[in-house]
């Protein structure tokens, strides 16, 4: 699973991650069944109020943004297989897009129908929320891949298949094979071919042959972010 936070809303990096554990722990996507989840990001945004008060920072914003209701925002797409058939559920522009053996795009699973924009649906980590849950479904063939996607790689992938040229940059994401390579081709696309400059999530699942999950690479997002403060 993954899941984008949305950035005009407080700590929504910490719903984001509320929402992916809780996917991949069986939650079924539903705006009903967010009480729990609503909690534990509280919780969190508690702690670190207190931890704040106790250094003697100024805490007032925060605070009036929880006196006025205004939490977090987060949209999700996730997966889960049974054998090679697979079932998901989508809430805004983090995108599931299915891909053929010549690296041409077969379908773009999102929650809406228009175009990518700065208003997508999203789970609210105070009430509410925006939208409805898309459920998806199909079967991982031999040679075809399957990505997760947040709204950036999706909306340029999604424009480069309008032109009938998108297996070349996708037969580029899929050789990836390291978080610098990643990032490298990141910054390639922002510079030369107007990739929007925003956060970049990405999962591929190739067939193998093997119902069993085999991670080839992954990064270690908590470490990755001690590597940022530190300049590393």
């Amino acid at each position: 699973a993954i899941s984008d936070g949305m950035s005009q809303s407080i700590f929504p990096q910490w719903w984001a991650g509320i929402l992916v554990m809780a996917y991949t722990d069986g939650w079924v996507p539903d705006f009903d069944e967010l009480e729990n989840l609503r909690v534990k990001w509280m919780n969190r945004v508690n702690c670190f109020l207190e931890e704040q008060r106790s250094l003697g920072k100024p805490t007032w914003r925060l605070e009036n943004c929880l006196v006025e209701k205004k939490g977090a925002g987060a949209t999700v797409c996730g997966i889960r297989f049974s054998g090679f058939d697979w079932k998901g559920h989508v809430l805004g522009d983090s995108c599931l897009i299915t891909v053929d053996e010549n690296d041409r795009i077969q379908e773009i699973y999102q929650s809406q129908e228009q175009e990518f924009g700065n208003h997508p649906d999203y789970f609210d980590s105070m009430f509410g929320g925006k939208g409805q849950v898309k459920e998806i479904n199909g079967s991982l063939c031999r040679n075809h891949k399957i990505l997760l996607v947040t709204d950036a790689i999706a909306d340029f992938l999604s424009e480069k298949q309008k032109k009938g040229t998108e297996s070349k940059y996708l037969t580029g994401l899929l050789q990836i094979s390291s978080h610098k390579e990643f990032c490298n081709m990141i910054r390639k696309w922002q510079d030369e071919e107007k990739l929007h400059n925003d956060d970049c999530t990405l999962i591929t699942i190739e067939y193998d042959g093997n119902e069993e999950f085999e991670v080839v690479v992954a990064d270690d997002l908590e470490r990755l972010c001690e590597q940022e403060q530190k300049g590393d």
